[in-house]
């Protein structure tokens, strides 16, 4: 009798995760449903209860497109940006994103060349760099107690380790400063000081992108992708990947 419960308590356990993927597959399928009937609020509304707190790359590329096809560049953006930081090569996403900017006139600056290699590897792995260089001169440093290296090679490989160590932090740190900016949500008026009716700089546009800096009341000082500097309302922002 043991046996026999012990069988169909693994035979429950196994067939547990198939049926939650089942049921997951059928709740997606609902939403993409409500997608394709041009339902785009419902199927948003979906998603997001498909996806809890975390939902996947997929599924933020799917609210993505429903944010879209409703006109909301602000928070299309913000779900394109969120699905590329889980997918970086995500050719779906990136595409999507930059024609979307480019509808709505939101045109990124020509990236330098510093964050075309920064953007070559994640934060991750960026720091995966920093420490290799910090494990091969702790390794050499072990080696050279054993036997001292000429000169050259010792001044050489401290150089390459360092480069290796600095690198990578100072591009780790160049990445989370990408993933930490703010998507405006809405068109608005950049203001130069954190009042109500302060005169203005300038309209921006929902979808920009900018960095913030402090904050006064309900207002946020933040510099915008072209350059300019100013105020916005906090509310108008959404930080694409928030610090934990």
């Amino acid at each position: 009798m043991k046996r026999l419960l012990l069988l169909i308590s693994c035979l429950l356990v196994i067939a547990m995760p198939s049926a939650a993927r089942d049921l997951a597959a059928a709740d997606l399928d609902s939403c993409n449903k409500l997608y394709y009937q041009a339902e785009y609020g419902r199927a948003i509304e979906c998603y997001h209860r498909l996806g809890g707190e975390r939902p996947s790359a997929s599924l933020l590329y799917n609210i993505g497109n429903a944010h879209a096809r409703l006109g909301d560049a602000g928070a299309a953006t913000l779900s394109y940006l969120r699905s590329l930081y889980l997918t970086p090569g995500d050719a779906d996403a990136a595409g999507n994103l930059a024609l979307l900017r480019k509808h709505y006139g939101v045109f990124p600056p020509e990236p330098t060349l510093g964050e075309l290699v920064t953007a070559l590897l994640t934060i991750s792995q960026w720091s995966l760099v920093s420490l290799a260089g910090l494990l091969i001169y702790c390794g050499f440093a072990l080696l050279s107690l054993q036997k001292k290296p000429r000169r050259a090679v010792e001044v050489l490989t401290l150089l390459f380790c360092l480069l290796l160590f600095v690198g990578g932090l100072t591009a780790a740190g160049v990445r989370q400063h990408h993933w930490q900016r703010s998507v405006v949500m809405a068109d608005g008026q950049l203001v130069v000081s954190p009042f109500a009716g302060a005169p203005s700089v300038g309209a921006i546009r929902q979808g920009r992108l900018v960095s913030t800096h402090a904050e006064h009341r309900d207002f946020t000082s933040v510099t915008d992708e072209t350059g300019r500097t100013g105020w916005l309302p906090t509310a108008s922002l959404e930080v694409i990947i928030p610090p934990r």
